[in-house]
């Protein structure tokens, strides 16, 4: 008869999930893939199923006659995860004959449906307008603001420098962004309107930041 002590049963796999449980929204457009390791001594008969917070979903898989040495793959309904937060996802086996139920330890995956910003972005500042080699602009913090959040500028609608924040742009002080003069002087422009928008790990993107204005006239 299986028990929790006699038989241990090794957690399942989620395998789009990041390192720290992140599912992105692109993963989120069909039903997740989970891998359930198979478990001491399995019969044919043995049921299978998902737990999501402890509770079974989707469909239970029986054992068949022939033993499976790779995982079973189950999926993992999404009407379970429509709610922003985190979810730990196990498997209960239910032995045969007996109908004796185990439950697998979980992992933890999360799901991350807030947009960067909230309602609004600040402006890109420009402490000072100096169009030597490059011109830096300055972006200051946002509401849920991430590490691996990605900043996009766009200068009269063209895309302009990429930024990555990182752990050390979580403390006050603001992003530096280095626009060329290369890139500034192909816009052709005597004035360049400048905006940004941000997209996290998970692919939630903010709305644009409150556009500003400069004159390349010098």
């Amino acid at each position: 008869m299986y028990n929790q002590k006699n038989f241990p049963l090794m957690p399942p796999t989620v395998p789009v999930a990041e390192a720290d449980g992140l599912i992105k929204l692109i993963d989120l457009a069909h039903d997740l893939l989970v891998m359930c390791p198979i478990w001491q001594e399995p019969k044919p008969g043995d049921i299978c199923q998902l737990i999501v917070n402890h509770s079974p979903v989707g469909v239970a898989f029986p054992l068949p006659g022939t033993i499976p040495e790779d995982p079973i793959k189950l999926k993992l309904p999404l009407e379970a995860l429509q709610a922003e937060g985190t979810y730990r996802i196990g498997y209960r086996l239910t032995g045969y004959p007996g109908g004796v139920a185990i439950d697998s330890p979980t992992v933890l995956i999360r799901i991350d449906r807030t947009a960067p910003g909230a309602a609004l972005l600040a402006p890109m500042m420009f402490r000072q307008i100096n169009f030597g080699d490059a011109l830096a602009g300055h972006v200051p913090g946002y509401a849920h603001m991430a590490a691996g959040d990605t900043l996009m500028t766009l200068c009269n609608g063209v895309q302009g420098p990429i930024y990555q924040v990182g752990n050390e742009d979580l403390a006050e002080r603001a992003m530096q962004i280095s626009f060329s003069r290369d890139f500034l002087q192909s816009l052709q422009s005597p004035t360049i309107t400048m905006t940004y928008q941000v997209t996290d790990r998970a692919g939630n993107q903010s709305r644009l930041a409150s556009p500003v204005t400069l004159s390349m006239q010098q």
